[in-house]
């Protein structure tokens, strides 16, 4: 399946969820592989998400409680609260490809699946065809 599904950051963070949870149900080998697969592409791509958000945050933000070694922040009265905020809209908003292919509704076959989480999968589910 060599399709691309294209999604903001913001759908890949609501996805990610839906997908480990889909990842507990009991699917055929194939269909299996492919809700795995697609698990672990939206996690790395989440990752790295937040790796960069790091890498702002220290470059931009102070020493939390100034003490050298501990964690970094931006204060959200400092100065640098709003460029973060329009860099984090940004990295959201920012189209992201995955390149594998959206799950179908044929893939889960007959397991119950929340409406919530068929709702956050997003475009990282097919949309079923119309008869």
């Amino acid at each position: 399946m060599d399709s691309m599904i294209r999604a903001t950051g913001t759908e890949l963070f609501q996805a990610e969820a839906a997908l480990q949870s889909i990842c507990h149900l009991k699917l055929e080998k194939k269909a299996a592989y492919h809700v795995a697969k697609l698990t672990r592409l939206v996690e790395q791509a989440n990752h790295a998400l937040q790796l960069r958000r790091n890498a702002y945050i220290k470059a931009h933000g102070v020493e939390r409680d100034g003490q050298p070694g501990s964690s970094f922040e931006i204060a959200p009265d400092s100065a640098a609260w709003q460029p973060f905020q329009d860099w984090m809209r940004e990295q959201v908003e920012a189209p992201i490809e995955i390149a594998w292919s959206p799950l179908t509704l044929e893939q889960l076959g007959e397991h119950a699946v929340s409406p919530a989480d068929l709702n956050a999968l997003g475009p990282f589910l097919a949309e079923p065809p119309t008869s």
